[in-house]
């Protein structure tokens, strides 16, 4: 593996899964990361609560560091871990900056995933990723053509680029129609008071997923949370999911149902055009990345 990589092994003799978690803005890297979300406690009556590590000792954890990357913000040049610049000059230098890096994070993601496929096999891999981090995990997943054990966005949010870069264009319908075929299970969540990734832009990222791939996606929004996981029922509801998927079991979805008239659910599932038109109108330069 060209990227570091922070990995807990599993606590018991066996191992049945591995999942990938990628960090993002709010940390440094991925020991950073692994530190926090590990420690994270389930529900439980009084002196019952245990961590999302705890509950899973079969897994193997992998969380790989970002590479150091200098910002081209005039105003904060001193270099940052990040998967993709947010912040480049203009427009133009933004869409040519996101491609650069996302294409090569994406090939080294790529070879962390070939190397936990030397210890399980492939569709025993969970990927995803918090803020940045799930946008990069997102891109690497619809090309990786091979199914996983699902797909994980924690505050997430998918920048165009992540999604018509690269070689998405000419291959477009051929990944739709292998994706439907082989749907992988997907968790979403987001909260709403959320001030470094709108919850607006977890909200497309639903609408899109929910458009290009067909059923087990599961959308979690919560009132409190901030720019990290609500406690504890966003670390019951991620347990919950693991399990469910980890044992074949059939979901319950929380996305929006097809007829919702809310403001947020306008569009129609199938309206891609409506979706990235949404997508493009957000800002992603205003995340607040004031404490990098």
């Amino acid at each position: 593996m060209t990227l570091g990589a922070e990995i807990y092994p599993p606590l018991g003799p066996r191992h049945t899964h591995t999942v990938i978690l990628l960090h993002g803005e709010t940390h440094e890297n991925g020991k950073d990361f692994a530190i926090e979300f590990l420690a994270a406690q389930s529900s439980g009556t009084v002196g019952q609560q245990r961590t999302i590590r705890d509950l899973f000792p079969a897994v193997r954890w992998v969380f790989p560091h970002a590479p150091w990357l200098h910002s081209q913000d005039f105003f904060d040049l001193k270099p940052k871990t990040v998967w993709f610049d947010l912040r480049p000059v203009d427009n133009l230098n933004r869409d040519q900056s996101q491609v650069i890096h996302l294409t090569s994070n994406i090939d080294e993601i790529h070879n962390v995933i070939e190397h936990e496929q030397n210890l399980v096999r492939h569709d025993k891999i969970f990927i995803g990723g918090f803020g940045q981090g799930f946008a990069a995990a997102y891109a690497a997943y619809f090309l990786d053509r091979q199914r996983f054990a699902g797909l994980i966005g924690l505050g997430g949010f998918a920048p165009l680029l992540a999604i018509s870069m690269r070689d998405w264009r000419e291959t477009e319908i051929d990944i739709i129609i292998w994706q439907q075929e082989q749907p992988t299970p997907i968790f979403l969540s987001h909260s709403r008071d959320d001030d470094m990734v709108p919850v607006e832009a977890g909200r497309i990222v639903r609408d899109i997923l929910g458009t290009l791939i067909k059923g087990k996606l599961e959308y979690h929004e919560y009132e409190h949370g901030g720019a990290w996981i609500n406690m504890p029922q966003g670390v019951d509801d991620i347990v919950l999911f693991l399990t469910r998927a980890m044992n074949s079991l059939t979901s319950s979805p929380t996305s929006p149902p097809a007829d919702c008239a809310c403001e947020y659910c306008t569009y129609s599932r199938y309206d891609i055009s409506g979706i990235l038109s949404r997508l493009g109108s957000l800002d992603f330069t205003s995340i607040n990345t004031s404490d990098l």
